[in-house]
């Protein structure tokens, strides 16, 4: 990670793709089949650093989630916020390098190694399950959801939803934060509409 990063310094001017994993596997003076070993993809080796950069982020998340009170679609957006916020401009090339890899390869046998190589939120928010099902749990046990609904299956839909408007924030010179966290918070509360305790 730091031969990784301190490639990333030295190449700001040249851009990420004058990077190759020989040289990142040379920068941190191992084989190139050491460096396959653990990540068979260039993709991989920034989203492993990705990783890394989103401890503090993880902490400010579950801020949010023990300080919930009652609004479910408001603590999302906020979330969701909180997350895009922490996508800095100098990593956004990292962040839209796997976005533009995973979904070109998305079927290849590299990304069938692991969910977590699917799926963008997972990188930002490695925690994003947990988490998510802690906060409506949270709000059930409070009696803002009803209680025969599948947490699971919710817990899914929204990861999704967040999943695809980072992909798009990612992917798109034309979607800005603004926008993307409008639309998102408008889903949350059109997923939740009906779904609190009668």
């Amino acid at each position: 990670m730091q031969a990784t990063q301190s490639l990333l310094d030295s190449h700001k001017s040249d851009g990420i793709n004058a990077i190759t994993s020989r040289q990142i596997a040379a920068k941190a003076d191992i084989s190139y089949q050491t460096l396959y070993n653990h990540y068979s993809s260039q993709a991989q080796i920034y989203a492993a650093l990705l990783r890394e950069k989103s401890t503090p982020l993880s902490l400010q998340l579950d801020l949010v989630v023990k300080n919930y009170e009652q609004d479910l679609a408001a603590t999302f957006a906020a979330i969701d916020a909180q997350r895009l916020a922490h996508i800095s401009p100098a990593d956004k090339p990292l962040w839209q390098f796997i976005a533009n890899n995973m979904h070109s390869n998305v079927q290849s046998a590299v990304h069938d190694q692991g969910a977590e190589e699917t799926s963008l939120i997972s990188i930002l928010d490695p925690l994003v399950y947990e988490r998510t099902h802690r906060l409506l749990h949270m709000a059930q046990g409070m009696g803002h959801l009803q209680t025969q609904l599948d947490l699971q299956l919710l817990v899914y839909t929204l990861i999704c939803l967040t999943d695809y408007a980072l992909t798009r924030y990612l992917r798109s010179e034309k979607v800005g934060k603004a926008s993307i966290l409008q639309t998102t918070k408008e889903q949350y509360a059109l997923v939740l509409s009906n779904m609190g305790s009668a």
